[in-house]
């Protein structure tokens, strides 16, 4: 898993337990997993969804949509396997792990060993669903509890050999060329 939030481990428990796949976080994510009914404990965004909501009431559709799909019913995850940053994961491709925390305390990107592509999560996105902005851009604050260290691992995303960077299973978009080429 890129990060512990509900639209990304929807059905680890349910592949765990049904398909035998071990289900893979950051240490610092795994508490998430573990108590998905209790995410504000180990997470908080620095603003309120409700803000973005009175601005552009759109920015709703999103955060109802996942309601609406059960997410707020995500079964807990007891049995993780956790990694630290920098760690070569024993799994086919033996993907490294790097840290691209801000988004989530264990927000990880996973960099392949053969072809240069890079797996981030939300550490970047191509669409802000709350803001309506269409590009480049990093998540907006009602889904970060730092936006500070998500600039920073913007910074070291920047600095990859990766030519594709992935967000999930979509074919994923051209890598930014650095800092500059997302908004914040």
């Amino acid at each position: 898993m890129t990060h512990g939030h509900l639209d990304h481990f929807g059905l680890a428990q349910r592949v765990s337990s049904q398909g035998g796949a071990a289900v893979w976080i950051h240490a610092a994510d795994a508490p998430i997993l573990k108590t998905p009914g209790r995410t504000r404990r180990h997470w908080k965004p620095e603003r309120a969804p409700a803000r973005y909501a009175l601005r552009r009431p759109s920015a709703l559709r999103a955060p109802l949509h996942l309601a609406r799909s059960g997410a707020l019913n995500t079964s807990a995850v007891p049995v993780l396997r956790s990694f630290r940053d920098g760690e070569l994961l024993d799994v086919p491709g033996r993907p490294k792990a790097l840290r691209t925390s801000g988004h989530t305390a264990g927000s990880t990107t996973f960099l392949s060993s053969g072809p240069a592509v890079a797996f981030r999560g939300d550490a970047l996105v191509t669409e802000g669903s709350i803001t309506g902005h269409r590009g480049p851009c990093l998540i907006c604050r009602a889904f970060t509890p730092d936006s500070a260290a998500v600039r920073e691992s913007l910074g070291t995303l920047g600095t990859l050999d990766a030519r594709r960077a992935g967000r999930h299973a979509r074919p994923p978009p051209r890598w930014p060329r650095g800092r500059g080429s997302a908004r914040g």
